[in-house]
């Protein structure tokens, strides 16, 4: 994995391995985004610590599994967007589900989401075709 951008995905501040930190700077907080299938997921996102705070009092406490975050609609595994924070194993981690409308409005908060997109252009395991 190669990190090119130590900035927050969210706000664009200067996160923790950065030779230009603002003060009161502690890190970052790596998630992983995925479709409804852990093989396609993105390990690319870091958030400051502020925006993570900020994102958690949003979504809420984590494995409310089959239900988005946001509105609790009934979900199915793959049918709807995974968030995992990775501060321990796959599996162990904090997870939250978002239903297609809920998944869109997050993953369009992230600074490399371009261009945005609409609910209809996010792809879940469930939308692929059966092979």
């Amino acid at each position: 994995m190669t990190i090119s951008d130590l900035r927050c995905d969210f706000c664009g501040r200067l996160l923790a391995g950065s030779a230009w930190l603002e003060p009161g700077d502690a890190g970052a907080i790596r998630l992983f985004i995925h479709p409804g299938d852990p093989l396609l997921r993105d390990d690319q996102p870091l958030l400051c610590r502020v925006c993570w705070a900020a994102l958690r009092s949003e979504i809420g406490e984590p494995d409310r599994a089959d239900e988005c975050a946001i509105c609790g609609e009934p979900l199915t595994y793959t049918a709807s967007l995974h968030l995992i924070e990775m501060t321990g194993r796959i599996g162990e981690a904090p997870a939250w589900q978002f239903c297609r409308e809920h998944g869109t409005a997050l993953l369009n908060r992230f600074r490399f989401v371009e261009p945005k997109m609409a609910p209809a252009d996010l792809a879940l395991k469930a939308d692929f075709p059966k092979r």
